[in-house]
């Protein structure tokens, strides 16, 4: 990648890499040893999404565990934003390292983190209304990624799955500060420990249902990865552990119906 002039003489380039998984737009480099000897991360993009991250985790830095940034900046058209690698495996990999039981209430525990922080004066950034404006856009320029639908909505229609999102439009709303995408790749682990998460481009003020919803998706998807099954108790372990006594269906449907309609 050819660095702005500001980061050349900064940056350390010889030992650079791209990660495989990830379904940004941006460019994603790791770099061993690039800048005061540290592995770092740089993202790039011309959107201004890598700006907003910049601002969401700088805001974070004293509430979550996130990467440090070191630099973010704008140079010739691009979004440059320079961070620390945080150490460990992608969270899915926890359960390498500690059983089925384990992984869940870490799981729950951290996501509960997120829902727990003040966010009075978290910048205005992912409300409920820019997500559905995102969406309504994404149906209107036929950019719903239906190929990336889960096996509820294979066959359905962009359309058609935000029809069946509205007609579960919650009556009420509880609201935290969410991740907006806690799936196990966005979070790190090491020696049973998280060791940060990435990704918060999507951090907002949401009710808390947007994560718990991705979260239970999450956890069935890394047990079927597993060959095995996401059960009834899994599941209550999980809501017992957060601190929910009654899940709400009609919540949960609207909002993974919703992330699936945002993947555009």
């Amino acid at each position: 990648m050819q660095l702005p002039d500001e980061l050349k003489d900064k940056i350390d380039m010889r030992d650079v890499t791209r990660p495989q998984m990830g379904y940004s737009d941006a460019e994603v480099f790791e770099v061993k040893k690039g800048y005061l000897n540290k592995d770092i991360v740089i993202k790039c993009s011309a959107s201004l999404d890598i700006e907003k991250e910049a601002q969401i985790l700088i805001w974070l830095q004293d509430k979550m565990k996130v990467p440090h940034v070191y630099f973010h900046l704008f140079d010739q058209g691009m979004y440059y934003l320079v961070m620390e690698m945080l150490p460990g495996v992608m969270g899915q990999y926890g359960f390498e390292q500690m059983s089925r039981d384990e992984m869940v209430i870490l799981y729950a525990k951290e996501i509960k983190k997120w829902h727990q922080i003040d966010y009075q004066d978290f910048p205005v950034y992912n409300t409920l209304e820019d997500k559905l404006k995102h969406v309504r856009y994404n149906l209107k320029h036929n950019l719903i990624k239906t190929q990336y639908f889960e096996r509820e909505f294979k066959g359905m229609s962009g359309q058609e799955v935000y029809d069946l999102m509205m007609a579960h439009y919650p009556k009420d709303f509880d609201l935290v500060l969410c991740h907006g995408d806690v799936c196990m790749p966005n979070f790190m682990i090491k020696d049973k420990e998280v060791t940060g998460w990435i990704d918060v481009v999507g951090c907002g003020v949401n009710d808390r249902y947007l994560d718990i919803a991705i979260a239970l998706r999450t956890l069935r998807f890394n047990f079927e990865w597993r060959h095995e099954t996401f059960t009834a108790a899994d599941m209550q372990l999980f809501l017992k552990t957060y601190g929910i006594a009654s899940l709400d269906p009609d919540k949960v449907l609207f909002y993974i119906c919703l992330d699936e309609l945002t993947n555009g």
